[in-house]
């Protein structure tokens, strides 16, 4: 078994279209094969840090493991974040915001508007993927008080 390490304050992850999510309990395993994530080889623990809550998805039919995580004392203050890639998905770019897309960064980067968007009061978190991308901050539906709030950013 391999342990994983993360104090990880804020994380989320951005949807994953049909996998489901299941949540992260720290220091207790998550389980290779189908009885945890059918894409690890063997058990990975992932140990969060105080009030912090974490999600997973793994999507067999696209190879990718998706997670998430969210501080409950997380700043809530409005502000605007860098669109960010957090997943490729079948070599289509998700991005960590519904409003952010190739064209708006394509354009940005020939020197038009930033490419960025404004969250909400409820908090941010942070999305993570092993196909590609950075770790980009997403504005949360709900303020952060359990893992169930990360359920729809991971999967469905």
């Amino acid at each position: 078994m391999k342990t994983l390490p993360l104090l990880l304050a804020p994380m989320l992850i951005t949807a994953i279209p049909c996998a489901s999510a299941a949540t992260i309990s720290s220091g207790v395993p998550i389980q290779a094969g189908n009885t945890g994530c059918e894409l690890l080889s063997e058990a990975v623990t992932i140990n969060l840090s105080s009030n912090v809550y974490g999600a997973y998805a793994c999507d067999l039919d696209n190879n990718v493991i998706r997670i998430a995580t969210c501080h409950k004392a997380g700043s809530r203050k409005k502000s605007t974040i860098n669109c960010a890639i957090v997943n490729v998905n079948g070599g289509a770019n998700e991005w960590n915001d519904a409003s952010c897309n190739d064209s708006k960064a394509e354009a940005a980067a020939n020197g038009g508007t930033a490419h960025t968007f404004e969250t909400d009061d409820k908090g941010k978190a942070f999305s993570a993927s092993t196909s590609g991308g950075i770790v980009g901050a997403v504005s949360l539906a709900d303020f952060c008080s359990s893992a169930t709030v990360l359920e729809s950013v991971v999967g469905h």
